[in-house]
């Protein structure tokens, strides 16, 4: 089955076909198209930390980031609002 530069490989049955209309084939274009660029650029920073932590030998973070990380943390352990997200915003920090 091909559409629009998306090739699918492996056996077509017909559930394969009903659930990978021409619709959502069109939607998952889109959502490529959308995300490619950022998926490729946290990609490219997942090889650089990876390389750093290899040539350092250690996980070593940034003081002043792990500070702001940490203070952030507290912060939201200790308000009810962020109960469901306690780590999400402060690892984005590090």
């Amino acid at each position: 089955m091909e559409h629009k530069n998306i090739v699918i490989i492996g056996e077509q049955t017909p559930e394969v076909l009903e659930i990978l209309s021409p619709k959502v084939l069109e939607l998952l274009q889109q959502l490529h198209r959308t995300f490619n660029p950022q998926q490729l650029e946290l990609l490219k920073r997942r090889k650089q930390r990876q390389q750093e932590i290899e040539e350092r030998g250690d996980l070593s973070y940034d003081p002043e980031k792990l500070k702001v990380a940490t203070d952030l943390f507290y912060k939201m352990s200790t308000n009810q609002q962020f109960d469901q997200f306690l780590t999400l915003p402060a690892y984005e920090y590090l």
